[in-house]
């Protein structure tokens, strides 16, 4: 008799396939990983305390609450996101590059579709408020609104020569 092979097979990584699906290789060399991970974070300057929480990285989430309401400590919120992906890369676990890859553009993302709608926001506020805003500060100083601004410019600068003694 003949013995006949059966092949077997070998154990399939569903994970790694499932995750190769949804979070494909960006092709960064491993210098290029570094210095993506050493980078910058707009989306930790921009989203602060709930980028830091999402990161799993609950010491600069509890910093950037306290800096956010001391006005003394308000500049390390500009050098907290020196350190935000390089501690997000440490702290949380990733199956792999590619997932942390694509999870931080997905928060730079949302970060700067955040300022956009921030930005338009402002400025249809103060479209809408602005001609209150100077009539209320017409109607404090006493000035009418039909004054001419060449008018009042000069004005101003006939005061100042005055005060100069010119």
């Amino acid at each position: 008799m003949t013995e006949t092979s059966v092949a077997t097979p070998s154990p399939v990584d569903f994970k790694k396939i499932l995750n190769d699906a949804v979070y494909p290789d960006p092709g960064l060399t491993p210098e290029q990983q570094d210095k993506f991970v050493g980078r910058y974070s707009f989306s930790a300057l921009v989203l602060q305390f709930v980028y830091y929480f999402a990161m799993g990285d609950a010491l600069l989430a509890w910093g950037s609450l306290i800096c956010s309401v001391s006005i003394v400590l308000t500049p390390l919120l500009l050098i907290f996101p020196l350190f935000a992906r390089r501690r997000a890369f440490e702290k949380r676990q990733w199956s792999g590059f590619s997932e942390f890859y694509h999870n931080q553009r997905k928060w730079d993302r949302e970060a700067l579709y955040l300022t956009i709608a921030s930005i338009i926001l402002v400025v249809v506020a103060l479209w809408l408020i602005g001609p209150m805003i100077l009539k209320s500060a017409q109607t404090l100083t006493g000035q009418s609104g039909s004054t001419d601004f060449t008018q009042q410019l000069q004005d101003t600068v006939g005061q100042y020569q005055d005060i100069l003694g010119q």
